[in-house]
């Protein structure tokens, strides 16, 4: 079994989260990331992470969320969103939570212990 850890990125991720970004360059940016552009600095990247988690300076159409990451001995494998709560929009058509992954790692049992992973923090917020 591999050692899936699901965290939330810090300033010593850069290096994988770049890596991890030339996997995704063929799939629209919001598959792999919601906040980090070409030419962000890594802190501030982090900085509106944490906003998001909080709800501060969101756009009119986001809600807060936690952008966790799916490490796979060091690498990123692929990535899970969990909305705090939903605005009308996503009551109707979304959810609380956004899963992607790698590619080479779809046809895996990875991306639903990532998902199974997230639901037991979910329930430790409620």
């Amino acid at each position: 079994m591999h050692n899936l850890i699901l965290r939330e990125l810090n300033e010593h991720d850069e290096a994988a989260f770049l890596v991890g970004l030339r996997e995704y360059n063929d799939m629209e940016l919001s598959w792999y990331t919601f906040v980090w552009k070409p030419g962000v600095s890594w802190l501030d990247h982090i900085e509106c992470l944490r906003k998001g988690k909080l709800g501060i300076d969101l756009p009119a159409d986001r809600v807060p969320d936690s952008m966790y990451y799916g490490f796979l001995n060091g690498a990123i494998i692929g990535r899970l969103s969990l909305r705090h709560e939903l605005n009308e929009f996503l009551r109707t058509r979304g959810g609380l939570s956004v899963t992607r992954s790698l590619l080479n790692f779809a046809g895996s049992d990875l991306p639903r212990r990532c998902r199974s992973k997230c639901c037991r923090k979910q329930r430790h917020w409620e």
